[in-house]
């Protein structure tokens, strides 16, 4: 079923009050569905409807910030997507950089020490210095990273990614951060577009060297 709205009152609008006034309307009308399934009364299926199962569609990045701006008024957390907000320039892309580089020389100290110090694995100094002084910890870090290159190099990089988040429960400890839910979103739109480009390229190094590029 398709809902249309139409702006009633003054008989003409500017474009600026009219994308205010509807980017309202939708903050309130989603405000008033996670309302109702706090109540039980807006399902999909037999559960009820989160803040994640909705998505906004919008023309411009402007449109879209004030959508987000509204929704930030009625207390709803939003993520904001968009092409042309690169997610390359985001500290995740980094961060998988650093990852990427560990998966293919898991034996160099260095190269997993930098992936072991990302804020993915939310490790501190002094558990990194433990790690490192525990030669049998150590040793099951660099055999994890081998069996992520493994995968990577049979399934591709983003299998590869989603294994490290499954086994690292990654989801659960960024969801749990603050802005973790955009971090989270972050890296699974990089592993996809890695992916992608990485079907364009010849071999995981030319990846690595496209990402670092950029």
């Amino acid at each position: 079923m398709l809902h249309c709205w139409q702006l009633t009152g003054q008989p003409t609008f500017n474009r600026g009050d009219y994308q205010s006034r509807m980017a309202r309307a939708t903050a309130a009308e989603i405000h008033r569905l996670l309302t109702l399934a706090r109540e039980g009364k807006a399902l999909i299926g037999d559960q009820p409807v989160k803040a994640g199962d909705i998505a906004v569609l919008v023309r411009t990045g402007a449109e879209g910030r004030l959508v987000q701006q509204e929704l930030a008024r009625l207390a709803i957390a939003s993520v904001y997507l968009s092409n042309r907000e690169s997610v390359l320039e985001q500290v995740e892309a980094r961060e998988i950089l650093l990852i990427l580089h560990a998966c293919q020389n898991p034996s160099e100290e260095r190269s997993l020490r930098a992936a072991l110090a990302t804020g993915l694995f939310d490790l501190d100094a002094r558990a990194l210095d433990a790690l490192a002084s525990d030669e049998r910890a150590w040793e099951s870090a660099v055999q994890e990273f081998m069996e992520y290159r493994a995968i990577w190099h049979r399934r591709g990089v983003l299998a590869m990614l989603r294994a490290l988040l499954h086994r690292r429960n990654l989801a659960s400890s960024l969801l749990a951060s603050p802005y973790g839910e955009r971090r989270l979103t972050n890296f699974l739109h990089l592993g996809e577009l890695l992916q992608q480009v990485s079907c364009e390229l010849d071999g995981e190094y030319a990846l690595l060297r496209w990402l670092g590029e950029r």
